[in-house]
């Protein structure tokens, strides 16, 4: 109700889901609690399932549909009551179920109970919400009709672009897309530039202002900041690039910069040549040693030692 309500302009909601008044509310196996604005259930006897019934009376024939409102989602198992007709409908606040419930089509004056079989060690629920809902057709119907009134005709697209025009009925109307939104995304009307919104808090809207029946071209182009700041990099890169080709010679005459500039390379070498033979560089290198004289071998001067002196002996004649 109210994303029809967004759509087609105006405050509050549309009236398309109609809520169907619940009866009862019965709890079985469950301890009841309040908690942070919702009424809390938990198992009593741990052995046995815990329910949460819902009782309530067809006034008119139409198809029902089932949403538990609540801030703290908890997989609960479904299982419609009809007189003796029981049928399982699966789950609700599952993987794949956190959505609208079709409870299937339902005649008028049938008296119908829903069990909530409780999976989980907690069970929460909003009080005094309305959890059934049938379509009110005709208004519906006059939405769509309304809707199909002004709607923005792309002419041409590309990835991050579209172009169209839209024509309103109304002197400042609001124009909501299905794309996500971003704040990347830049709407011009008539080649000025429109603020953008967020529209039930997902998706691009903006407002189109003039004369009623007065068209107006259109123009969303995406265009995120990492964008902007990727080609300013670019740009500034390649300045600088082009700076230094120029001024090359000049930097090579300052002694420090020489060694950043460039690197000085013999004409006669090749990258290639180098990674065809890699032994070369080895071979060339031992080639110079060859050639290279050998180093003069200092010889370490070895101490002088001094004659001892020659004892003189005596002999004694005996």
């Amino acid at each position: 109700n109210a994303i029809l309500g967004s759509m087609v302009g105006v405050e509050g909601s549309v009236p398309v889901f109609v809520p169907v008044k619940i009866q009862s509310t019965v709890p079985t196996n469950t301890v009841p609690g309040y908690v942070a604005g919702h009424n809390r259930y938990n198992k009593d006897d741990q052995n046995k399932p815990a329910y949460v019934s819902y009782t309530i009376t067809m006034e008119e024939t139409a198809e029902l549909y089932f949403y538990l409102p609540t801030d703290y989602p908890r997989e609960v198992k479904l299982t419609l009551h009809k007189g003796e007709e029981t049928t399982s409908m699966g789950t609700f606040n599952g993987n794949e179920s956190a959505c609208i419930i079709s409870l299937g089509m339902q005649e008028a004056g049938t008296e119908l109970t829903l069990d909530m079989e409780i999976t989980t060690a907690y069970f929460y629920v909003k009080p005094n919400q309305d959890v059934f809902y049938c379509i009110d057709w005709e208004t519906f119907d006059g939405v769509m009709e309304f809707l199909a009134k002004d709607q923005l005709e792309i002419t041409e697209y590309s990835e991050k672009s579209f172009l169209g025009t839209f024509t309103p009925s109304i002197e400042k109307e609001l124009v909501m897309t299905t794309l996500p939104y971003d704040k990347g995304w830049k709407i011009y009307v008539d080649g000025e530039e429109v603020e953008t919104y967020k529209a039930l808090g997902a998706l691009v809207s903006f407002y189109v202002e003039g004369n009623a029946g007065q068209t107006h071209e259109i123009k969303m182009i995406y265009r995120p900041n990492t964008y902007v700041i990727g080609l300013t990099v670019t740009l500034i890169s390649g300045a600088i690039l082009i700076l230094l080709i120029i001024l090359e010679k000049k930097i090579k005459q300052i002694r420090i910069l020489r060694a950043v500039i460039s690197i000085p390379v013999p004409p006669d070498f090749s990258f290639e040549e180098l990674e065809e033979n890699p032994d070369q560089s080895s071979e060339e290198s031992e080639t110079v040693a060859e050639i290279a004289p050998p180093a003069e071998k200092q010889e370490t001067p070895k101490p002088t030692q001094s004659n001892p002196p020659k004892s003189s002996k005596k002999k004694h004649k005996k």
